[in-house]
């Protein structure tokens, strides 16, 4: 709610500053205040995640967590794509057409969270809830309940799932944000693409994604009954092979193919979250989601500049060799996931003797 809140007055300062396109410069700056107040991105998808984790059963948690991601990949590629119309059909009004639509959005689904979505978890501490003063939006001991969290220890193994789990989603967003970043310069270098023809190749990746996530959703996962860690490791094998793929491509179609080899690779942000959330006590989801959107948010400020040093570095002799740092992590990451398996495997093991030692004293009783 509150992160929402925040969108829409930043927006709204946008939608004033193309109105006055004469305002000093510090106006446009204030525009990021609101949503930074309010928690932002972080914890706008925080707590996506975890009201879907709070009101989903374990069995639909890891298809509800793909349909976000769904969602958001839908979100991002019918935006991308409606901008330029909006724009274009304003004329000279483009820009306060485009706020201004962003605006409305912002205040709908404000709107449809008041109105449909359930509180899930009640605070009791809160007596304000739908005022500035809540105590649930500034905590002053929220850094120290997040690392007591973290270095607190848990039973069957949970703690270092948990760390894995982070190292994980790091490199996960690490490897994506790093060759983001550089992903156009290697385009234009290697195959000589203009703005257009990598806008094109962009939106086509996007709805593969898409299509991916409903795959391993739908169907890698269920059909095939493989636990998400499992499917995580294997998503990111393929995601490796497509890394390989498109450093040695000798030509611009081997990109698609990088990208459709890496279809299951879709599906790893659900099906980790998916573990995350069963490692954890249901009353702490939230901290771990809220601790995943932090790494999520703080490991590309340092993935942009690693990748670009290794682009600049390698751009005469071989262009494409960021792809295979990102293929090098993705081997971690399955080396990591597959230790997940080992650890989980171990706790099936232990919780199956503890049953069958309180059996037994049973029986003698």
């Amino acid at each position: 709610m509150w992160p929402m809140l925040g969108f829409t007055l930043s927006y709204m300062i946008l939608l004033f500053e193309s109105l006055f396109p004469k305002l000093p410069v510090v106006v446009l700056m204030l525009s990021s205040l609101p949503a930074a107040l309010t928690g932002g991105f972080i914890s706008f998808i925080s707590g996506i995640y975890s009201y879907i984790s709070d009101v989903s059963k374990s069995d639909k948690r890891t298809l509800r967590l793909g349909m976000v991601e769904v969602a958001l990949f839908g979100g991002l590629l019918g935006g991308s794509v409606a901008v330029s119309y909006i724009y274009n059909a304003a004329g000279q009004w483009g820009y306060i057409a485009v706020y201004a639509t962003s605006v409305f959005c912002c205040i709908l689904a404000w709107l449809f969270c008041c109105i449909f979505v359930q509180e899930s978890v009640v605070n009791g501490e809160s007596e304000y809830p739908c005022c500035c003063v809540s105590t649930g939006l500034f905590k002053n001991n929220f850094f120290a309940e997040m690392i007591g969290f973290c270095i607190e220890k848990r039973p069957d193994h949970n703690r270092a799932i948990m760390f894995i789990l982070l190292i994980v989603m790091g490199t996960c967003i690490g490897t994506f944000e790093g060759e983001l970043s550089v992903l156009f310069l290697f385009t234009r270098e290697k195959f000589g693409w203009d703005l257009h023809k990598y806008s094109i190749f962009a939106a086509v990746a996007m709805a593969i994604n898409i299509v991916g996530l409903f795959f391993g959703t739908h169907i890698l996962g269920p059909c095939l009954r493989l636990s998400p860690a499992v499917a995580s490791a294997f998503g990111f094998f393929m995601k490796l092979l497509a890394a390989v793929v498109t450093a040695l491509s000798p030509a611009y179609w081997y990109m698609y193919v990088g990208v459709v080899v890496s279809l299951p690779g879709a599906c790893v942000g659900p099906w980790v979250r998916s573990i995350l959330s069963t490692s954890v006590p249901k009353a702490d989801i939230g901290k771990v989601f809220s601790i995943v959107a932090s790494v999520e948010s703080l490991v590309p400020i340092a993935a942009g500049p690693v990748y670009t040093l290794l682009y600049n570095g390698t751009i005469q002799s071989f262009p494409g060799a960021f792809f295979l740092l990102s293929a090098g992590l993705f081997a971690v990451d399955v080396l990591l996931l597959l230790g997940v398996v080992v650890l989980q495997r171990r706790q099936d093991s232990n919780q199956y003797l503890h049953s069958a030692l309180i059996q037994e004293d049973d029986n003698h009783q």
